[in-house]
């Protein structure tokens, strides 16, 4: 053990002392952290550590937990729009559950005096100041039978207010939801198997009990979970082979003895080169890449995003480069605007404010057919805006 956490040969009142100083230490060191996440969402420079959001940084890089790290994005982007939440911080004089929680009801009006108000209080104090500023619809009334656990209880052991009694006036007109929303989750219970529960629809449990009937000969005990796994594993059959299915391009590329990373696209009838990617090739390099974005960052990680993928050339497309296996790689949706961010600039579309600004300094007219104008930048690195 550090030397410094060995405290026994401490007095009592160097013990209260240092509980002080630590506590103090703590408070700004929770600051400077939020102080720097917010700097970085700024910079966006998570894609350059091989990070496809804020949040996978967060966890895979900082090693912080799934809700410190939505905690603390959250209080970094109120303190993007409110800095003086920072030196509230570094101060102790608010908590960082109690700036999430605030957040999104802190206006340019009122962020001052809600913060003051917020000042040293404990959090079920600053429920009371959300529920303030943003009430919420009456609890409709339940009743549940002894023992049933009224989250995951059967439906049948649950009785409901549906409304026969007489409404509240405060809140009679208001729209009350008989239940309360379940969220959908997935929980391991222990080697290969896990809890999982989520919240169907009328037509998925039409589904659900007809193919319980149809498939009353190879599923006897009818169980969901038997007739769930069956279904995806189809649907997924079905989904690859949609995604990777073989077509004209393979037999022809068989009939050449080529391999597929071999055949380059073919050219379209005016002479240019088509983006089109054959599926024998997208199969090859999603097998290749097995199925995850391949970006690395310079310090040696790589990014660990199965969601939202897309094809990458290497070589870029625009500079001619081949659309072969071996010029392609997956990338998640981030990594592959990065990486073309990187080589071509940003590209600043009529949503961003600056689109106006960039507009009147280039002096270029709107028009029925897109145009791209080219604008230098060297501040911000802004360098190209299409019309």
């Amino acid at each position: 053990m550090r030397a410094a956490l060995v405290l026994q040969d401490r007095s009592d009142q160097e013990l209260l002392d240092g509980v002080f100083a630590a506590v103090t230490r703590e408070f700004e060191d929770v600051a400077l952290v939020v102080a720097h996440i917010a700097e970085m969402d700024v910079r966006k420079l998570f894609p350059g550590e091989g990070c496809s959001s804020l949040k996978t940084y967060c966890m895979e890089v900082l090693h912080l937990t799934e809700d410190q790290a939505y905690s603390r994005i959250a209080v970094a982007r109120t303190a993007q729009k409110f800095p003086v939440v920072l030196d509230m911080l570094a101060d102790g004089l608010v908590h960082l559950t109690a700036v999430d929680r605030l957040g999104p009801s802190l206006t340019e009006e009122n962020h001052l005096s809600i913060l003051a108000e917020a000042t040293h209080k404990s959090m079920a104090e600053v429920e009371e100041i959300v529920a303030r500023l943003r009430p919420k619809p009456a609890v409709p009334s339940s009743i549940y039978k002894v023992g049933c656990d009224p989250e995951h209880g059967n439906e049948d052991d649950m009785f409901e207010d549906n409304g026969q009694s007489a409404p509240n006036e405060e809140v009679q007109g208001e729209h009350v939801p008989a239940t309360r929303p379940r969220k959908s989750r997935i929980s391991p219970l222990g080697p290969g198997s896990h809890d999982v529960h989520f919240t169907a629809d009328d037509e998925l449990m039409y589904a659900l009990r007809e193919l319980q009937e149809l498939l009353s000969h190879q599923v006897p005990s009818s169980d969901p979970a038997i007739i769930i796994k069956h279904s995806l594993l189809r649907t997924l059959k079905d989904v690859k082979k949609e995604r990777f299915g073989t077509g004209k391009r393979r037999k022809k590329a068989e009939a050449t003895g080529k391999r597929p990373k071999d055949v380059a696209v073919e050219a379209t009838k005016d002479g240019t080169q088509s983006r089109y990617i054959p599926k024998e090739i997208q199969k090859e390099v999603w097998e290749r890449d097995g199925g995850r974005c391949a970006f690395r960052s310079e310090r040696g990680k790589w990014c660990t995003a199965r969601r939202f993928l897309e094809f990458h050339h290497i070589i870029p497309f625009a500079w001619r480069g081949p659309t072969t296996v071996n010029n392609l790689e997956l990338r998640c949706r981030t990594h592959n605007g990065y990486e073309g961010e990187l080589l071509f600039g940003k590209i600043i579309s009529k949503r961003d404010p600056r689109w106006h600004q960039l507009k009147a300094r280039t002096g270029s007219k709107t028009s029925s057919t897109p145009t791209v104008t080219t604008v230098e930048l060297p501040k911000d690195g802004y360098r190209e805006i299409r019309f």
